[in-house]
């Protein structure tokens, strides 16, 4: 016959000879509790960057998931050399359109390299279909110099990133389709 020990919210059952043990029951009870609890605890969220200063104007950098580089990462100091006086920079790592959803910009740079002639850049491609063409400017990279993309109604700057090609060029190049924007 077995006695429950209430003291110890009935966690501990004492056996015939006397010995107590925690029953199966409980210990699964709360092992699931502890599970879900660290499970709500850890979910991944998307962070949204949200503008402090709504007079002053920002501008998002999206570095297409898996494109970062550190030809991308000089470009993007030199993005922040050059903007952070006037505006506000942030960076963020996105997969398509809808991280960039609910996001507040003045204008967006997306950077991103090539993936089997564009057939492989759903994300790119997503994010051209949905972002408004008049606060966005692309990037991408290339490993073909040569390689140039025909679509007029976007703001594209293609760039082998060799050796060969400084950063400072590409950099000047997508100031100059900022500039076309207007962002204020």
């Amino acid at each position: 016959m077995r006695e429950k020990i209430f003291s110890l919210d009935g966690i501990f059952e004492v056996k015939e000879n006397g010995e107590k043990y925690c029953s199966r029951y409980v210990v699964f009870r709360y092992l699931l509790i502890v599970l879900l609890v660290v499970g709500a605890c850890s979910a991944s969220r998307s962070p949204k960057i949200l503008n402090a200063d709504p007079m002053r104007p920002s501008l998002l950098i999206a570095v297409e998931k898996g494109a970062d580089s550190a030809f991308k990462q000089e470009l993007i100091s030199l993005i922040r050399a050059e903007y952070s006086d006037t505006y506000l920079i942030n960076v963020k790592t996105v997969k398509k359109y809808r991280d960039l959803e609910g996001e507040q910009y003045s204008a967006v740079i997306v950077m991103d390299m090539l993936k089997a002639w564009l057939w492989m850049n759903k994300g790119l491609k997503d994010i051209i279909k949905n972002c408004p063409p008049d606060k966005a400017v692309y990037f991408l990279s290339t490993g073909d110099p040569d390689w140039k993309w025909d679509r007029r109604d976007i703001k594209l700057v293609t760039s082998a990133t060799t050796k060969k090609v400084k950063a400072q060029d590409v950099f000047d190049k997508l100031k100059a389709q900022l500039a076309k924007l207007n962002i204020h």
